[in-house]
């Protein structure tokens, strides 16, 4: 017998050569479906940062709706607060929901209440009488958006919702979302 020759089977020595490049390939499978998860959770926890700030710009506006709809007590601050948490909907809202430009119509609408309001104290007879019902129009339609039970486009549920749902999450990369 010469030294080159093994005294392995031929099947064997295939199982041999080849077992490295598929452990090599087995290992790069398991990195692979572990990147694919990492990506997938990354991906959700990403949804899961938007879905609260844009929840907050939400309570936000109903809080600042609510008070100029019903007359509620709040104070400068608390005002401003939420006035400033509702001016992030520009940033965390794309221009094609139409979420960010409602938002700014809706608290222009709550600076005209609030105006208004303030108008009528110091006016007198057909001023006032006008003012008055200028005022009631603008707390239906303040009332109106911030009621649950309607659907109504201007609704702030309505508006929102499209944009506060959270995508399926994907486990298998074939899988549709």
């Amino acid at each position: 017998m010469s030294s080159s020759t093994s005294i392995l089977p031929v099947w064997v020595q295939y199982v041999q050569a080849l077992a490295l490049p598929m452990f090599t390939v087995v290992i790069a499978g398991i990195a692979a479906w572990v990147g694919w998860q990492q990506m997938q959770l990354n991906l959700v926890k990403l949804q899961s940062d938007l879905y609260e700030r844009r929840y907050k710009v939400f309570e936000a506006m109903r809080a600042l709706v609510r008070h100029a709809a019903y007359q509620t007590e709040l104070d400068e601050e608390e005002i401003r607060a939420y006035a400033f948490t509702a001016g992030e909907a520009v940033f965390l809202f794309d221009d094609g929901d139409g979420v960010a430009g409602y938002v700014q119509k809706m608290r222009d609408q709550v600076s005209n209440v609030r105006e208004a309001r303030k108008k009528i104290g110091k006016a007198e007879g057909r001023e006032r009488e006008e003012l008055q019902r200028l005022l009631n129009s603008q707390e239906l339609y303040l009332k109106a958006a911030v009621d649950p039970t309607r659907r109504d486009a201007d609704n702030l549920i309505t508006k929102f919702k499209p944009s506060l749902k959270l995508p399926m999450v994907r486990t298998f990369p074939w899988q549709r979302a």
